[in-house]
């Protein structure tokens, strides 16, 4: 049994009378928590991690609070919950061997207690196995995006050493807003921009997977080694014709292709992929440490199955560029649009859901985390540092997830989820498209 957690609470408490607005943004994932596990060799010193907290938690007064009827999070002190568990059976190398073992080790929230104020927006668990120590956190998605996230551990870990962090900035009223219009207008201006309405039965592929726990399926982590991307790199350029290509690039276009192949998809389909991006610095009023959920999924290219790495490469740098460059119009009109729809309640999208966990997915949608401070985690000393040997990924159903390497290897990880996972899970070892992935 997990021992009773001790509240940790800021160092200086906030107002309380202030509070954190949630954007439509981060409305609509409040049924979602992030789940970060980092695994250490040992040498994690808990009271200093506690104390690290109450230091960060002065600039992250919304993790200590509490959500007040799913529209903002009251800054009260009443703190995060900290537990320390042993697990003297397990072995780090078990952990490693198999990711779903992360969630026996975490707290379990619950998002109705969340809405209610029932429960903290984020919880630490520390498991100590046989040899390693594993940190857990678990902080709901309301209040925090993938890069929030991981800019929160590593600034953690920063207060335990007491050096400076990045200041984060709280200031919902940052994200792009459309002029005040009616229903009516939100839902005229964002139709001819491309949106449309969600069909219910569009939804029933995503809900039978979410029934039969494919969404949450994962494969075991793929490494493309230096040697692997300098392959594809080589492949996709002499088929580009001549258009500079970024890495993004050509490992979409590649994952696209052999996702394609992995479920079959006939020669005549025609495929798309939507791309999550960083708003940060690509809307002008969103900086580097803005906290929420500031990303965007931005559509790619159509494609073929069969077309060539270089062609799709092209393809997709061409439809992304738009959103690429800093400032992006393109990013902050999309971003403004999609918080519009969600404040007025309509249900549009700018892709199709339900293509997306059909059983052969015609639509690639790819998350990439190579870039996130992730393994900038130190909870040790100037002269003793403590580093994770592994971080695994949390478990949203991101259907392609690019993650960074472990320290010691260079290249990208890939983990595929949800029905491109299943279809990878009954192919042998030895079977051809697994050396295909890795360009070989």
């Amino acid at each position: 049994m997990p021992a009773t957690p001790v509240l940790v609470r800021a160092l200086h408490p906030p107002d309380p009378s202030g509070s954190w607005e949630l954007t439509g943004f981060d409305r609509a994932v409040q049924w979602m928590f992030l789940r970060g596990t980092w695994v250490f060799p040992g040498g994690l010193d808990i009271e200093r991690m506690k104390h690290g907290l109450a230091r960060v938690l002065d600039d992250y007064p919304q993790l200590a609070g509490r959500m007040e009827k799913g529209q903002r999070v009251r800054f009260g002190d009443q703190g995060v919950p900290f537990s320390v568990v042993e697990r003297p059976e397990l072995v780090r190398q078990q952990l490693l061997d198999d990711h779903a073992l992360a969630k026996t080790l975490m707290a379990k929230p619950s998002s109705g207690k969340l809405r209610r104020g029932a429960e903290a927006p984020m919880a630490v668990r520390v498991t100590e196995l046989a040899d390693a120590q594993v940190l857990s956190v678990v902080c709901a998605h309301a209040c925090m995006d993938g890069t929030s996230f991981y800019s929160f551990v590593r600034n953690w870990g920063l207060a335990c050493r007491g050096e400076p962090w990045p200041t984060p900035v709280l200031d919902p009223s940052r994200m792009p807003r459309n002029p005040a219009r009616s229903k009516a207008e939100a839902k005229a201006a964002a139709l001819e921009q491309g949106w449309a309405p969600v069909p219910v039965l569009g939804l029933v592929p995503t809900v039978w997977a979410m029934i039969t726990g494919t969404l949450n399926t994962r494969s075991r982590p793929i490494l493309l080694e230096p040697e692997d991307l300098a392959r594809l790199r080589a492949v996709a350029e002499d088929g580009a014709g001549g258009l500079p290509l970024f890495d993004n690039d050509i490992l979409t276009a590649y994952l696209l292709l052999q996702c394609a192949r992995l479920v079959g998809l006939p020669a005549e389909a025609r495929c798309t992929q939507v791309v999550v991006h960083d708003a940060r610095g690509r809307v002008e009023s969103l900086p580097p440490s803005f906290v929420g959920n500031a990303s965007f999924s931005a559509i790619g290219a159509e494609h073929g199955p069969e077309d060539s790495l270089g062609v799709v490469a092209a393809a997709v740098h061409q439809a992304l560029e738009p959103h690429l460059v800093r400032p992006s119009e393109a990013t902050t009109r999309a971003l403004a649009t999609g918080l519009e729809l969600m404040e007025h309640g309509l249900l549009l999208s700018h892709f199709d859901p339900g293509a997306m966990h059909a059983w052969r997915p015609t639509l690639c949608y790819l998350n990439n985390f190579r870039r996130l401070p992730i393994y900038e985690v130190d909870f040790g000393t100037a002269s003793q540092p403590v580093r994770p040997l592994r971080v695994i990924p949390h478990d949203l159903p991101d259907p392609v997830l690019f993650w960074p390497p472990p320290p010691g290897q260079d290249g990208v990880e890939l983990y595929l989820t949800a029905r491109y996972a299943v279809a990878a899970s009954k192919l042998a070892d030895d079977d051809p498209w697994w050396r295909a992935l890795r360009g070989r």
